[in-house]
């Protein structure tokens, strides 16, 4: 009688530890699919990416090209003249950018730091024939070895805008011919959302600023495609952050009520 009751409560209990892996199979295959859904109504599936790269090796080298999605979330750090990125892959810290803000005196410089070590800079420059500006990426911890430039591009419309990587490569930088864009970054540029893609048009980076209550603690949220280089995705972040605060900046000291009254809702 003992035996059979013994047999019984084994198999109880196999029947629970199958409806519990089911029950936990189930759970993964639902955030899957909200994970899938989530990114068709972002901008499209984030795509691994299959070297090379269209500048060579990564920033940081090819061993720093994750092997499947990276999360990561950025904190800015800003002081009069200075800004601090720093970035957490939810696991450890990941890299630092930091320097001199972007639009400041004309020049500024940002360095990126992997692992506490200098991979890679950023550099403004401007052009003379209309005083815009562009932004040089450097590999490694000098400035000889440039992988290409960001940008700001104008729409045909002259009303909306984005961003392009511009690959170096060959006559590149100097060709009569501009060359294509090796990555282009759309989105809501207001809310600090956005996508960049490559000229397949897929997908291998998304963007999106949180906005908390306190300012201190906004931060950016990233998600790079396998085979994407990071670093790339953190400098197009941060041009892009230090161009729009540039502009806000522009736009509260020419009409300050306007712009501020849009900023506070309680206003």
């Amino acid at each position: 009688m003992a035996e059979n009751e013994g047999d019984k409560d084994a198999e109880n209990k196999g029947d629970c530890v199958s409806v519990g892996a089911v029950a936990n199979n189930t759970l993964l295959a639902c955030k899957r699919m909200c994970s899938v859904v989530g990114d068709l109504m972002t901008g499209g599936l984030l795509i691994k990416q299959i070297p090379p790269l269209p500048y060579g090796s990564a920033i940081a080298g090819d061993e720093s090209l994750p092997t499947e999605i990276k999360p990561m979330a950025v904190q800015e750090r800003s002081l009069l003249f200075t800004e601090t990125f720093n970035v957490q892959d939810f696991q450890e810290p990941y890299c630092q950018v930091k320097g001199g803000k972007l639009r400041i005196l004309g020049k500024g410089r940002m360095y990126i730091y992997l692992k506490d070590v200098w991979v890679g800079t950023i550099v403004t420059q401007t052009r003379e024939e209309d005083s815009s500006h562009y932004y040089d990426v450097f590999r490694g911890d000098t400035e000889d070895d440039k992988i290409g430039h960001i940008q700001k591009t104008m729409h045909p419309d002259g009303k909306d805008f984005f961003f392009e990587f511009i690959a170096t490569s060959g006559s590149g930088d100097d060709s009569k011919t501009p060359p294509e864009a090796a990555y282009k970054l759309e989105g809501d540029f207001l809310a600090r959302r956005f996508v960049m893609r490559n000229p397949k048009k897929e997908a291998v980076a998304k963007v999106t600023k949180r906005l908390i209550a306190f300012a201190a603690f906004d931060h950016y949220v990233i998600r790079v495609a396998a085979g994407m280089d990071p670093l790339l995705v953190i400098a197009c972040m941060v041009v892009i952050d230090e161009e729009l605060d540039a502009e806000l900046k522009s736009a509260i000291l020419a009409a300050p009520g306007i712009v501020l009254s849009f900023i506070n809702p309680f206003d």
